[in-house]
């Protein structure tokens, strides 16, 4: 669940601009697939996780976020090792061979 609006982050000449994001942007669909597969860059030590759409084969905003934060969390309890310097979530990356999505930090 979410406890805080998720931040839009728009480009508006050449400055980024944060604006919070209201339902209808959580309920608009982001992802037509029955399922996703999410990877960490962290390498084999990290698991996979797969996510079933929970809407008729596709994923809203606000499912592939819950996606990204339950995923996030199982990494790390898996890894145990908390990567305090990338902490800004910077949106996915999906990789054109496998499918796979990975989320990208930065700091």
């Amino acid at each position: 669940a979410l406890e805080r609006p998720l931040l839009g982050v728009e480009l508006e000449g050449g400055a980024y601009e944060l604006q919070a994001l209201g339902e209808a942007q959580l309920d608009e669909v982001v992802c037509v697939a029955s399922s996703i597969q999410m990877r960490s860059y962290r390498g084999d030590r990290a698991p996979a996780g797969v996510y079933r759409a929970p809407r008729d084969g596709a994923f809203w905003l606000r499912d592939l976020w819950s996606s990204v934060e339950d995923y996030e969390q199982r990494l790390l309890m898996a890894t145990h090792e908390p990567d305090l310097h990338h902490v800004f979530f910077e949106g996915l990356c999906i990789d054109s061979d496998t499918g796979i999505l990975y989320s990208g930090w930065g700091s």
